[in-house]
């Protein structure tokens, strides 16, 4: 899909269908997902194109949350995680997450770090990520749950060198 003002969105459908087939078996049916873009921005058009392609597919077992910090202003529209989340009806976002009521994240900074979810089986990286902080965002993987076995990294924006170096320092 691809929304006005803004680049097309094939990644969605890739992560959507990725998840569809390779993550929601996982866990009977508990796996989680977080998508990592880029700035606040872009994690509001992932969530409206997100929101609009598993409309069309007929996909309602499958839902996102938003998670940045802040407002944002878009031609004319204003942007927070209370209107774009309207279901979490107030409740915290990590214990939200952790139910059947969603299945991916999508954030802007906000959960990259210090973010403990063990459901947690993919992620998506749309987004330049270099030295701690791209150890730390993908360590969000590394999550104890008894009936883990595999994680999967999608990763548009960084290639496995750039990413290696990143976890270098941490081996030798």
């Amino acid at each position: 899909p691809q929304l006005p003002g803004s680049r097309p969105f094939y990644q969605v459908q890739v992560i959507v269908e990725h998840f569809r087939q390779h993550v929601a078996p996982l866990l009977a049916g508990q796996a989680k997902a977080m998508v990592v873009t880029g700035s606040r921005m872009e994690a509001v058009r992932y969530k409206l194109a997100f929101d609009k392609y598993v409309k069309e597919q007929g996909y309602p077992a499958i839902r996102a949350m938003v998670a940045f910090s802040g407002e944002i202003e878009d031609e004319g529209q204003s942007w927070n995680e209370r209107n774009m989340n309207p279901d979490l009806n107030g409740r915290d976002m990590r214990k939200a997450f952790d139910t059947t009521d969603y299945q991916v994240m999508l954030v802007a900074n906000k959960f990259q770090t210090g973010f403990d979810q063990p459901k947690l089986c993919a992620m998506y990286v749309d987004k330049k990520l270099s030295g701690v902080k791209a150890v730390q965002t993908l360590s969000r993987l590394n999550r104890i749950h008894p009936d883990k076995a595999d994680t999967f990294v999608l990763d548009f924006a960084n290639s496995a060198e750039e990413i290696q170096d990143c976890f270098r320092p941490f081996f030798e």
